[in-house]
C-alpha cells in the first residue's frame, strides 16, 4: 500500500514538473494562439501558419497594426524587455513592411510623403533604440531579413526601391524636431 502511494505521488510530481517546464520558455513563442507576452506584457497576435503567411506579399497581420504577425512576435521576443527599444524597432519594421505592402500606392505625387514618413521613422528608431551606429545597422539588417523573407517580397522591395531611384528627399527642421511617440 505504501509503495502504491509513493508511485502515485511520484507520477503526479513528474506530470506537474514536466508540464511546468514545457510551458516556461520565457519567450513570445509561449503564446502561440496569441495572448499576453511574458517578455513585454503586450497582447500578441497568434503565430501565423507559415504556409499561409508566406502565400502573399503582405503576409498575415491579424491585428492590423502594420506589422506581419510573425515579425511582431519576433520583435517582441527579441526586444520586448525594453519598451523604448521595442517601440523603435516596431517603427522601423512597420516602415519596411509598408515598402512592400503599399508599393502600388507610391506615385510621382506621393513619393515625397512616403520618403519623409520613412525618414522620420528612421529618426525615431535611432532615438528610441540608441546604441552605436554599428549596433543599429545590425538590427536594421535583421529586421530586413525577417520582413523580406521570400523571393516575391524581395522582388516587390526592389520594385519599391526603383520608384525612389536617384531621388533625394529630406525633412524640414519642423519635421526633424517633431516628437517621436512611443507605442
Amino acid at each position: 500500500m505504501h509503495r502504491m502511494w509513493l508511485l502515485v505521488a511520484l507520477s503526479l510530481f513528474l506530470t506537474l514538473s514536466i508540464g511546468a517546464c514545457a510551458g516556461n520558455k520565457n519567450s513570445a513563442s509561449t503564446v502561440p494562439g496569441g495572448g499576453v507576452s511574458p517578455v513585454s506584457g503586450r497582447t500578441l497576435p497568434p503565430e501565423p501558419d507559415p504556409a499561409v503567411n508566406k502565400a502573399t506579399i503582405a503576409g498575415v497581420d491579424s491585428n492590423n497594426d502594420g506589422l506581419r504577425d510573425d515579425v511582431e512576435r519576433w520583435l517582441d521576443e527579441k526586444y520586448g524587455g525594453d519598451k523604448k527599444k521595442l517601440s523603435g524597432v516596431r517603427k522601423y519594421a512597420r516602415s519596411a513592411q509598408r515598402d512592400i505592402v503599399e508599393v502600388d500606392k507610391i506615385t510621382a505625387e506621393t513619393r515625397s510623403a512616403y520618403s519623409k514618413k520613412g525618414l522620420k521613422e528612421g529618426d525615431c528608431f535611432i532615438e528610441f533604440f540608441g546604441g552605436t551606429p554599428r549596433e543599429r545597422e545590425s538590427v536594421r539588417e535583421q529586421i530586413i531579413e525577417q520582413t523580406f523573407n521570400t523571393i516575391d517580397r524581395i522582388k516587390i522591395k526592389r520594385a519599391s526601391d526603383k520608384k525612389f531611384n536617384g531621388l533625394m528627399f529630406g525633412l524640414s527642421k519642423a519635421e526633424e524636431n517633431a516628437a517621436c511617440t512611443e507605442e
